[in-house]
């Protein structure tokens, strides 16, 4: 009789209510999802450790990439677009800045200066252009802006083509000079006044940056 009450005690099950059920299911969903977290987390910070960041490193990082979201999502295109036109700009009034302290440092209406020529008694005569007579009477008496002078007339065009392959048109004219004997000079422009030379390197200001040049008048 024992025996079979102890058999019977054994045998019987434990039946869980409905609600009961109900509540370990969420306790489990619960575990999972902050089993889930946590592993997230921690498998992040390792990677970093792994990877060799710092606490420090990893706040710089994820404000560049928040900062690089912005950019992309275009939420500053009128900051950055303003910040370019500002630096245009500030570029610009530097460059007429150093062009208009160049201008009143530079002498009105005097001819480089060449080199002396040993054992040569050549006289002066007037200045002609290279092209034709035609062209020399139309230039007569403007002004011109002096950019080098050469001994030889292909030493002269191959720094006159320097000019051309950028869409200038350079004067090439030829001068004897007593003691020193023939030089070719290349100068830009026909300018009515001095004051049409100085507009024109300023029209001009990228290309005569850097560049030695006089104001000269032609013959």
């Amino acid at each position: 009789m024992f025996k079979m009450d102890y058999m019977d005690e054994k045998s019987n099950l434990y039946v869980f209510e409905r609600k009961e059920v109900f509540l370990i299911f969420v306790f489990m969903i619960l575990i999972g999802v902050t089993s889930f977290i946590l592993g997230v987390k921690v498998g992040k910070q390792y990677s970093f450790e792994k990877a060799g960041f710092e606490q420090v490193d990893r706040e710089t990082v994820d404000l560049l990439s928040k900062k690089e979201e912005e950019i992309h999502d275009g939420s500053r295109p009128t900051e950055v677009q303003l910040d370019t036109q500002d630096l245009r700009q500030k570029m610009n009034e530097n460059l007429e800045k150093k062009i208009k302290e160049e201008l009143e440092k530079r002498p009105e209406a005097v001819p480089v200066e060449d080199k002396p020529q040993i054992e040569s008694n050549q006289t002066e005569v007037d200045e002609t252009p290279v092209t034709d007579n035609r062209m020399q009477d139309e230039m007569s008496g403007k002004y011109t802006i002096q950019l080098g002078s050469y001994r030889t007339l292909n030493e002269a065009e191959q720094f006159a083509n320097g000019f051309k392959v950028k869409g200038y048109n350079p004067i090439i004219s030829q001068k004897n000079i007593e003691g020193r004997g023939t030089w070719f000079r290349v100068s830009l422009g026909a300018f009515d006044s001095l004051s049409q030379a100085k507009d024109y390197i300023l029209k001009e200001k990228e290309l005569f940056l850097g560049q030695d040049y006089v104001f000269g008048q032609l013959d």
